[in-house]
């Protein structure tokens, strides 16, 4: 027999009885559906607290099968020329993603996630293409001139991203940020942008060029009107914009 996934309706029904404290047999009956099915259902969409509900159940369900699609596209051809345009301009898929619902706002079809950028970019890379080269971890290592050093790499007291709280990578909570910056036209000036990764929620902050000095006084601009409650982390890459973090 075929595996038939849960619905959306099947979802509120499984909220609504364990709510009134049934059981997972009793649910598997009402529902006609294996127990086993229900059991891992409950456990696979249950939030960090335990809870299970109908609306995060489906979205993670949701977000599972978009990472399973092997050649995941943008929805239309508007989106794909925006998205490929702000890759040309070094945005991070990130930055691009938690910037659509503030650009468009009135437009529900200009949105995707940033796993699906990425997923865009490399398939088109596997077909030839050269949008990846503006993916910051696949920029090439400058040369280094000769009897100097870079500073990229070498940020003070800096914590590795594998260091980062187990919270941050799951997106269980708001408050954990990631930051890059934006290089203006012909490099006049720049914009340091900052993502709630949870949320998607984007703030940007002028800068008048892309040294560290001007990254910290960005930083502490945008973050002094975030509440404290929300400024758990922030992750940045090895940029010498951010040697001063």
């Amino acid at each position: 027999m075929p595996h038939e996934h849960l619905t959306p309706s099947d979802r509120v029904t499984i909220e609504s009885l364990l709510v009134n404290h049934f059981g997972v047999e009793h649910i598997a009956n009402q529902l006609k559906r294996p127990v086993c099915t229900v059991r891992r259902e409950i456990a696979r969409n249950a939030g960090p607290s335990g809870r299970y509900t109908a609306v995060n159940a489906q979205r993670k369900h949701l977000g599972r099968r978009e990472a399973c699609r092997p050649n995941r596209k943008l929805s239309n051809a508007v989106l794909e020329e925006h998205v490929k345009d702000r890759l040309a301009d070094e945005w991070s898929p990130e930055q691009i993603a938690g910037r659509l619902p503030i650009d468009f706002s009135e437009d529900a079809s200009m949105r995707v996630s940033h796993e699906t950028i990425y997923a865009y970019v490399y398939a088109e890379k596997r077909a030839g293409g050269i949008l990846y080269q503006k993916l910051r971890q696949s920029h090439r290592k400058r040369q280094k001139r000769a009897n100097s050093k870079s500073n990229r790499g070498i940020i003070k007291d800096r914590v590795l991203i594998h260091e980062r709280p187990a919270a941050v990578e799951k997106q269980s909570r708001f408050g954990d940020w990631e930051g890059d910056s934006v290089i203006g036209k012909n490099h006049r000036g720049a914009i340091a942008t900052f993502v709630e990764r949870k949320s998607l929620y984007t703030i940007a902050a002028l800068m008048r060029d892309k040294c560290a000095a001007s990254m910290c006084k960005a930083a502490r601009n945008a973050f002094g009107r975030i509440s404290k409650r929300l400024r758990r982390t922030l992750t940045v890459d090895n940029g010498k914009e951010f040697t001063g973090f």
